[in-house]
């Protein structure tokens, strides 16, 4: 399941990469280091460098590109922008993956277990319990209710 994962995190990177040399503008967007923090590490293991070298040559010179970005000029895009290829990708996959991991993992706390079982995307994962992850799920859900009762979320409220 994790080399399936990455491979189509990796996809979507890569078709974002065809249009613009930056995820979210002509410049990098914090959600960018974020995402070179993690692919960072995987493009000096052998296995998942020689993966991204081969199906995502545009991803791997984007992590040269942003060790080092400080001196960068640019314009993100707008934020009522389309949200592109890359954040849909993403998006979906963090709905189908990510989100019920943490579900599971925040659950499995509560009962103070040391392990889980979850199933995503068609495949059993196991796990063991990380307390952080579940900060991480009630931070996110903090966030997403503050934005989503902010009125300029809504037009249709303003």
């Amino acid at each position: 399941m994790l080399q399936e994962t990455h491979r189509e995190v990796l996809a979507a990177i890569e078709t974002q990469l065809e249009v613009q040399k930056f995820l979210f503008g002509t410049r990098p967007l914090i959600a960018e280091i974020g995402l070179y923090g993690q692919f960072s590490q995987t493009a000096i293991d052998p296995t998942a460098s020689e993966i991204m070298r081969r199906d995502a040559a545009r991803t791997f010179q984007w992590l040269q590109d942003l060790d080092d970005a400080s001196g960068v000029e640019g314009d993100w895009q707008a934020s009522d922008a389309e949200i592109g290829p890359v954040v849909a990708s993403l998006l979906r996959f963090i709905s189908e993956a990510y989100l019920p991991y943490l579900d599971a993992n925040a659950e499995a706390a509560a009962q103070k277990k040391e392990n889980f079982s979850v199933r995503l995307k068609g495949y059993e994962f196991n796990a063991r319990v990380v307390p952080y992850r579940v900060s991480c799920r009630a931070g996110l859900r903090q966030a997403l209710s503050e934005a989503a009762a902010s009125p300029e979320n809504h037009p249709s409220r303003a």
